[in-house]
């Protein structure tokens, strides 16, 4: 029941964060990660229940859940930015797929 949307980082901030490594916020039940690309941007992903991502239907919404939850995340997305593109898409479906343990 948890999905994903992925947001950037740009490089103009990119070099805020310390390269070359996986950056993760976990909180209980959801987390956010952030892996750096070749040009210097991140791409940050939220990983969640569905049901969280629904309450968050307004930009005040959230605003006050990034800023209570990833508030040092926030000055590196940008506030319009973050507000743009999570509105923007719909989240994601996890996916496994479950292999025999002879392959």
């Amino acid at each position: 029941n948890h999905g994903y949307v992925e947001l950037t980082i740009t490089p103009e901030y990119g070099h805020l964060l310390a390269p070359n490594y996986l950056h993760i916020w976990p909180r209980s039940d959801f987390m956010m990660i952030a892996l750096p690309n070749s040009d210097h941007s991140w791409t940050v992903t939220l990983f969640m229940p569905f049901k969280q991502f629904e309450q968050l239907d307004h930009r005040d919404q959230l605003m006050s859940f990034f800023n209570k939850l990833f508030p040092d995340i926030v000055p590196l997305i940008g506030e319009e930015q973050l507000v743009e593109h999570f509105f923007k898409i719909k989240p994601s479906a996890l996916m496994y797929v479950k292999c025999s343990k002879f392959h």
